[in-house]
């Protein structure tokens, strides 16, 4: 049941946060519109129907130049925030996993370490290019970055204290297994299927040849446990 409900959790926040986000970028493109349609007929000292003009996000550009807050253009600080207190809860979610992991085994924690490695890494790059993208100057993604991955050592010091409750370990477990199945089946297969190549057969054969060395990787670490 604490599988399932964390399943369920993670289905609710990834889907209100990219309502959220949606709303706050259909607004944000409102305002420069509105911004854009406000603007005098003649910019630059032309006339607008009669010499060359900016294009929309030119203007939008030089209007929102330097309103900023903390390095993070006012327009989009919300969804900035909102991006970064995604990545500590889940960081959060993965240092607890990791603690509980090491706690129960040596392999366990191991491959909870590395699963958490391969599914963080694109997650956190992806998430310093969409900042990137916003404008954000690189201290302030930085120091974002910096905030997200505290929530990981959280985790595991939180879990590592708590794991001689054998009740929280049990529990923990279970909301690990539901992340890491939520986040593959939700998040890792939806990409794979909707992945386009113009050589389909040797994408196919690419995606199982991964599935398959994490598989075996993972079979490995448990069967020699003790010799690691």
């Amino acid at each position: 049941m604490v599988l399932v409900i964390t399943m369920y959790c993670f289905y609710l926040f990834e889907t209100l946060f990219s309502k959220i986000f949606h709303h706050h970028h259909s607004h944000s493109v409102h305002s420069a519109e509105e911004t854009t349609n406000n603007l005098p007929a003649t910019v630059g000292g032309k006339d607008a129907e009669n010499g060359p003009s900016f294009k929309t996000s030119s203007q939008t550009e030089l209007t929102n130049e330097d309103s900023r807050i903390l390095g993070i253009p006012k327009s989009k600080f919300v969804t900035a925030i909102s991006i970064s207190a995604g990545d500590f809860l889940c960081n959060f979610v993965d240092g607890m996993a990791i603690g509980v992991g090491f706690q129960s085994s040596g392999s366990s924690g191991l491959s909870s370490a590395i699963a958490v490695f391969c599914h963080e890494l694109p997650q956190e790059l992806a998430s310093f290019a969409l900042l990137l993208d916003m404008k954000v100057h690189l201290v302030a993604i930085l120091v974002l970055n910096l905030f997200s991955a505290l929530g990981a050592f959280m985790g595991l010091y939180i879990a590592s204290a708590l794991s001689e409750y054998d009740q929280f370990m049990g529990y923990m477990t279970a909301i690990a297994a539901g992340a890491f199945l939520y986040i593959a089946f939700m998040d890792m297969y939806p990409e794979m299927l909707a992945a386009q190549s113009k050589q389909p057969w040797i994408m196919y054969l690419v995606q199982n040849l991964g599935l398959i060395t994490g598989f075996v990787f993972l079979l490995l670490v448990a069967l020699y446990e003790e010799d690691i």
